[in-house]
């Protein structure tokens, strides 16, 4: 039912979680990449978007509380947590990408997880995988978390690029998961 695997072994589960944690680790890094691009070509499109003679309206790159990205929040939260230590500005550079990648090989790890049991999941190459993340998380747990603003107090240039973002990430998770396993 649903095409669920019933003959899936420990060892698939294994290796589909390691090849999906590869996956997760090279989408994180192309969603970084995404981003820069994403940045570098903002402040044209906030120009156009101002009327004449006003000021350009300025994206919050969904940054809040701050200013800091969510990455950010979470690595200033686990430092403060659990070692009693407040991050310095050299330390959140590291980080933020830190917490970034880590979480992108958490869930990369468990779509690879998923393809193994439910093969349904693979359907769109990832990039439904991607969708669903950024629901989920980007535009309802982040929010709720007060780690980013409400959906509603962003721009739709801002969903559109990360929506964009999260099935950049998607789609790479699986190609690379996908040739990760030929090798594991």
């Amino acid at each position: 039912m649903f095409g669920y695997h019933r003959s899936t072994t420990v060892g698939s589960l294994l290796r589909g979680s390691v090849a999906g944690m590869i996956g997760g680790a090279a989408g994180a890094w192309m969603m970084n990449n995404f981003h820069e691009t994403a940045r570098s070509k903002q402040p044209a499109r906030s120009r156009a978007a101002a009327p004449a003679g006003s000021a350009a309206p300025k994206s919050t790159g969904r940054h809040h509380n701050g200013g800091e990205q969510p990455t950010v929040q979470v690595a200033q939260a686990i430092s403060r947590n659990l070692f009693d230590h407040e991050l310095g500005g050299r330390e959140k550079k590291i980080a933020g990408p830190a917490v970034h990648f880590g979480y992108g090989m958490l869930v990369g790890g468990l779509y690879g997880a998923l393809a193994e049991v439910w093969p349904n999941v693979k359907i769109g190459m990832g990039m439904g995988y991607g969708m669903a993340l950024w629901a989920l998380g980007h535009e309802a747990a982040l929010p709720m978390l007060k780690l980013a603003p409400s959906p509603l107090d962003e721009p739709p240039h801002e969903h559109a690029d990360q929506l964009s973002a999260h099935i950049c990430y998607g789609l790479t998770l699986d190609c690379v998961r996908r040739l990760a396993k030929w090798f594991l």
